[in-house]
């Protein structure tokens, strides 16, 4: 008695194997989340060596240039000497490769690196009267080319006691910073935004977004703001309070990520701007690949445990159900292989076999004599019925195939066990007795019929065989 059990843990093994499933499911896709911010973090980190390397770099060079009273000697003098200073600053742009300038508080002029010469005015140099920090950052024109605009770091330079000398200023150009801007989103795929204190946008990768000379005052230029930006107010309104923030936004342009971080050193904002559509395109195709890869491997992996369960379990059911005088399967057996084979075959036949001899032997040749035929014709079965057919001893003195399927016509099987029984010769006595099989089939193709019910109608039609020629046997479909 095994094929209830072997049913009860064949179901407590799939759903061990789906929970498995679904476990590492959740784990497929929690790596896949976590690679994401991995892969997230991955491209802050080049943002802020950008920010490093363009803008903190000239600020540092500008306090080194400050703090080793480079220009002490000019900003000692009433009138600084300008051909030594234009000279000295053209050099220093040579070695540095940024534009420099000076800021003399004494003559109230700037002096830059092309040869320019302006004065402390609000419309030369309109930031210097707003200046009150150490370190200032602005746009400017230069004298040279009025429609050339830098970005300038000028840090105070003081003297002893404490008094302003002046400036000393690093510039680079904006369309120097758009060419490194340009190379930065061709490698790593997103745009920034560099923004000050009084929301500002002070360097943008976006051309729309940079400073540029005012079309409504000569000499005045124009600074776009945070606010001007179309998704700004959305972000801003769920990421209020937080150092670093990031958020899906849309706009007319299409869907972006943005993610906000804070530059501490200067206390300014950085914006990194992602288009969603080509990296979740990506995505979204590796996602498939994969979900389909894993989907077909745990199939596999479940056809074939399910297939090796299935055989094992059917040796076991063989082993244990089987009949201890004829060595053919029993009638729990032939339950639990009916079983299996209707979820595999539409069609099931069912070969019902008696012999007319048999209760003639047992009465008169006695039960040891019956019970030596029962197991020549259950040897005759057994080598006869191969491959994924089942010959099975039913009751005292009957027999059932069970013929799976269409790969082979049940009535050739039937007449090749009718020819094999009907050819062995049954010694007993000193004589031979021939022995002549009655048999019924019934096919089935009804996936709700019952093996049991597929057993009485073979047992209708071989009870139909008993009152005609013995040698045919009926087939009822």
């Amino acid at each position: 008695m095994i094929a209830g059990p072997s049913r009860r843990i064949a179901s407590f093994i799939r759903t061990i194997f789906f929970a498995t499933i679904l476990v590492m499911g959740t784990y497929f896709i929690f790596n896949i989340v976590q690679a994401q911010n991995v892969k997230t973090d991955h491209r802050v980190a080049p943002a802020y060596t950008l920010f490093e390397k363009e803008i903190l770099a000239p600020i540092n060079i500008a306090k080194t240039l400050a703090e080793a009273g480079t220009f002490e000697r000019f900003f000692g003098q009433d009138e600084p000497s300008i051909e030594p200073l234009l000279k000295e600053l053209r050099t220093l742009e040579n070695k540095l490769g940024y534009a420099v300038h000076l800021v003399h508080e004494k003559s109230k002029k700037q002096y830059n690196s092309d040869g320019s010469v302006s004065d402390l005015t609000d419309d030369d140099v309109s930031w210097y009267s707003k200046s009150n920090n150490d370190v200032t950052i602005k746009i400017q024109s230069t004298h040279r080319n009025p429609d050339s605009l830098n970005l300038y770091t000028a840090v105070r330079q003081l003297d002893g006691d404490g008094n302003i000398l002046g400036f000393v200023g690093i510039g680079k150009s904006l369309t120097d910073f758009n060419v490194t801007f340009d190379e930065f989103r061709t490698r790593y795929g997103y745009d920034v935004i560099f923004v000050d204190t009084n929301k500002q946008i002070v360097l943008s990768s976006f051309d729309s977004l940079s400073p540029e000379n005012s079309t409504v005052q000569i000499g005045e230029i124009s600074v776009k703001n945070l606010d001007d930006i179309e998704w700004f107010n959305n972000f801003s309104e769920s990421t209020d309070n937080h150092e670093r923030a990031a958020k899906v936004v849309y706009s007319s342009n299409g869907e972006f990520l943005v993610s906000q971080l804070s530059l501490k050193n200067l206390n300014w904002e950085l914006y990194l701007v992602t288009p969603l559509t080509p990296p979740l395109a990506e995505v979204n195709f590796s996602y498939a690949a994969y979900l389909g890869i894993g989907i077909v491997t745990f199939l596999l992996v479940y056809r074939l445990i399910q297939r090796l369960l299935e055989s094992y379990m059917n040796r076991v059911s063989h082993k244990v159900n089987r009949d201890g005088l004829c060595q053919l399967p029993n009638s729990e057996h032939a339950n639990f292989f009916f079983s299996v084979q209707r979820k595999k075959h539409r069609q099931i036949s069912v070969i019902m076999i008696e012999i007319a001899e048999l209760s003639k032997i047992k009465l008169m040749h006695g039960k040891p004599t019956f019970n030596r035929a029962l197991q020549e014709i259950s040897s005759v079965l057994r080598h006869t019925i191969k491959g994924n057919k089942l010959a099975v001893r039913w009751q005292e003195d009957a027999f059932v195939v069970v013929v799976p399927g269409v790969d082979e016509n049940v009535e050739d099987v039937a007449e090749q066990c009718r020819f094999c029984i009907e050819y062995h010769q049954f010694y007993f006595g000193g004589s031979t007795l021939q022995l002549t099989p009655i048999m019924g089939i019934h096919t089935s193709r009804k996936l709700t019929d019952s093996f049991e019910l597929i057993v009485a109608q073979a047992k209708k039609t071989l009870n139909e065989a008993k009152t005609s020629d013995k040698n045919t046997f009926p087939h009822a479909a």
